[in-house]
């Protein structure tokens, strides 16, 4: 690192301090010479921080320049100053000079002329304006006090070093001397300047103040009656305004006291109030100073104060010189320091309503002036206090007013807020609306959070119009609306059903139900609409007539026939036998019909219980195929069984389990033709699910019907036995363990269907 890197930096650091010291004076006083002086020292920060770039990261012509031109700046802002200082115009051949030794510099600094002839004419140019200044300062009146000989003798040391600096700086060793000389040199000056600044304005202060203080004597010698007179006219003035204009009776009696100060010279005060003949201190000055807090709980029965009747009777105020020599005074302990007494009573309307009382601890101090100002003083007070009081009052009853008025709007904010409360608890969507005066002009509306939740918008997306009315075309729209208040009108309620778009796009069917709030006078101001979705009433309404239907249809065969084989019964009864297993197989089918419709009512209902039991699940499957076996081998069907470890566990009802299982293999039985293959397979799908797939080589199902397989009453193959229960049993009693069950198909190529069951923790062995 270059060595005058550091030299540089405590440079610059220097002048930035220097020029936010000047900065401040500057503001304070906004003397121009200081404007000036902070100008150089800005100019001087500029040139350190120009180095300073130029030695870390490579000088360049444009930071010379930059350098040259901020020392050029710097000398003629001190030049400046220093005029400005000794009140004298600045030259302004000053100016042609600078501005050659510019042109001279930059044409120099383009044309990379050498040092020397580059910056002789401008470190000439500073010596000259260094020494001229230094010699301004020494011989001049203007500067004085410890920083001139500092400031000028270094001033002429500086320009002596600003000749030399071309010279010094072309040799590399000394240059770093050279810049933290002028450093310290600059440092100097401007602490020297600092110095005559303050010793200045101290010297200007102290005139300042000799020539106030002469001129106050010579004021108060030839003014003194006049000015007392003027002063006492003012004060009461000011009083008087300060005490009408005052309504809070604290603040009034402050003012009492703070005034009085002004008024009558006293030790202590107090302001008493007669309340049912009882005189009570009611603020002080001077007693808590004194620590003569006892005092001020006191109270005087005015009947029994001499002091008191008397100005009570005259209505004027009372001086006791001495108090210790004087009957009217009550000695007691608690005032036993007071001397001289002044007291006026304050009077409204004819009436005593307190007294003003001052003390001295010197007697004789109150004179006839003093009362008459006090008694002047207490008329004022006692408007103060009546306006006071009648304030006071008034903003009591205002104050219960309020109170009134936040009560009872606290309470409809509760009734409110349960009534908020309720109509967002509620599942059906609800729309408040009250009429402004335009027409179909809505002043306020209210929406609960069902009804957003029905139809995806927020309060301010939404459609009024085709919330209540549907997804009317705009043209019917006004129609529809006239015809809807006009119901209301009429009956108070309108209802309809009608199809409503969500934001999604999708749609559903609602029920809308609006009826109408009515005004004082029986006029319609709004309506109250409650949106309610029966899509699903609506899909349970189809799904019980179609329960109906095919419960009614299946159960008409197995009856008919049932009703067949006995007629059959009565007229061959030596074929009893063969009557009686066709009479078995009808009624198991019965039975077998009436036990899945109470299993689907079950479902439906959620009321199916569960026996959970901890199941090997490869075994469970193993053994239900055996069973199967029987059929398939009946059917020349190939039922091969495939069961991958790990051992699966899962915790399921072994009977509805079982029921699941047993159905998709029977139903791949029945649909596969003979030669064809059915394959079970139990596995893990992943740690936390277990797979039980059937896969025929059957007839499979067609696309169509895929959607609607589990489906209750759906049947894919028309000529197949059944209602059509089996396999949305089996779906319901899978979600029912926390699993479901699932079908991939394709016509001609078979069908799997696929169990899935949730593995217990840990469950594969």
């Amino acid at each position: 690192m270059s060595p005058l890197t550091p030299a540089t930096v405590a440079a610059l650091c220097g002048s930035l301090v220097l020029f936010w010291v000047y900065f401040h004076l500057y503001r304070q006083s906004g003397k121009r010479y200081l404007r000036w002086w902070m100008f150089a020292l800005a100019a001087s920060s500029v040139r350190y921080l120009a180095l300073l770039v130029g030695l870390l990261l490579g000088a360049t012509t444009a930071l010379d320049l930059v350098q040259y031109l901020a020392i050029l700046v710097t000398g003629l802002a001190l030049l400046q100053g220093t005029y400005a200082f000794l009140n004298r115009p600045f030259p302004r051949f000053w100016f042609g000079i600078a501005g050659i030794v510019v042109v001279w510099t930059v044409v120099g600094s383009g044309a990379q002329w050498p040092l020397l002839p580059l910056t002789l004419p401008l470190y000439g140019l500073l010596t000259v304006i260094h020494l001229l200044a230094g010699l301004a300062i020494l011989r001049s009146d203007e500067f004085s006090g410890r920083g001139k000989s500092i400031v000028g003798w270094v001033f002429i040391i500086w320009g002596l070093h600003r000749a030399d600096y071309p010279f010094i700086r072309s040799i590399e060793w000394l240059s770093p001397w050279g810049y933290i000389l002028s450093a310290v040199l600059e440092i100097i000056v401007a602490v020297g300047m600092m110095l005559i600044y303050f010793d200045r304005t101290r010297a200007e202060l102290e005139a300042n103040e000799q020539r106030l203080a002469q001129d106050a004597s010579d004021r108060r010698r030839t003014e003194a009656a006049e000015h007392e007179q003027r002063l006492l006219a003012e004060a009461l003035r000011d009083t008087g305004a300060a005490l009408t204009s005052a309504l809070d009776l604290p603040e009034v009696l402050h003012r009492i006291l703070e005034h009085i100060a002004r008024l009558v010279p006293h030790d202590a005060a107090t302001i008493m109030l007669v309340d049912d003949g009882i005189a009570h201190i009611v603020d002080s000055r001077g007693y808590v100073e004194r620590g003569q807090l006892a005092a001020l709980a006191i109270r005087f029965p005015v009947a029994e104060s001499e002091k008191f009747t008397s100005m009570v009777a005259s209505g004027l105020p009372l001086i006791i010189d001495d108090v210790h020599t004087d009957s009217k005074w009550l000695d007691m302990a608690e005032t036993r320091w007071i001397r001289g007494y002044l007291g006026a009573p304050i009077r409204v309307e004819g009436q005593t309503i307190g007294f003003i009382n001052l003390d001295s601890a010197t007697p004789k101090v109150f004179n006839a002036r003093h009362a008459e100002t006090l008694r002047i003083f207490a008329d004022q007070a006692g408007i103060a206090l009546r306006n006071a009081r009648l304030y006071d009052t008034l903003r009591r009853q205002a104050a219960e007013l309020e109170q009134r008025v936040a009560d009872r709007t606290a309470e409809l904010e509760r009734e409110r807020a349960q009534l908020w409360a309720i109509l967002d608890g509620i599942g059906e969507g609800v729309v408040g609306m009250i009429f402004g005066d335009a027409p179909d002009s809505i002043a306020y509306r209210y929406t609960n959070s069902a009804l957003h939740r029905l139809i995806g918008f927020t309060p301010d997306e939404w459609d009024t119009r085709s919330v209540f009315i549907g997804n009317l075309p705009p043209d019917q729209f006004p129609a529809t609306w006239s015809d809807m208040l006009n119901a209301i009108a009429s009956s108070g309620l309108w209802k309809t059903e009608t199809l409503v778009q969500r934001k999604d796009g999708s749609t559903f069917e609602a029920s809308l139900t609006v009826s109408q709030v009515t005004g004082k006078h029986g006029q319609i101001e709004g309506v109250v609409s409650i949106l309610r979705d029966i899509s699903q009433e609506k899909a349970l309404e189809a799904q019980k007539a179609n329960f109906v239907t095919s419960a009614s249809h299946e159960l008409r065969t197995p009856i008919a026939n049932l009703k067949t084989r006995l007629w059959l019964l009565r007229q061959q009864p030596e074929r009893l036998p063969q009557h009686l297993e066709i009479l078995d197989q009808v009624t198991n089918r019965i039975q077998k019909l009436v036990e899945d419709l109470l299993d689907l009512s079950r479902f439906e209902r959620g009321v199916i219980p569960l026996e959970l039991q901890r199941l090997h699940l490869q075994a469970f499957v193993a053994e239900l195929v055996e069973v199967q076996q029987v059929e398939a081998d009946q059917k020349q069907l190939e039922l091969a069984c495939s069961l991958p470890p790990p051992n699966l566990i899962v915790k399921a009802d072994p009977d509805r389990l079982n029921q699941i299982i047993t159905n998709l293999i029977t139903n791949a039985i029945r649909y596969t033709p003979a030669g064809g293959k059915i394959e079970v397979r139990a596995r893990a799908a992943d740690d936390t699910t277990a797979l039980i797939e059937v896969q025929d080589s059957g007839i499979g199902i067609a696309p169509e019907h895929l959607p609607h397989i589990f489906e209750p009453f759906y049947r894919a193959h028309p000529d197949g036995s059944g209602m059509g229960l089996g396999l949305s049993i089996s779906r319901e009693i899978a979600q029912l363990h926390g699993g479901d069950l699932s079908v991939t198909s394709q016509p001609g190529e078979g069908s799997c269907f696929t169990l899935r069951l949730p593995l217990l923790q840990g469950g594969t062995i």
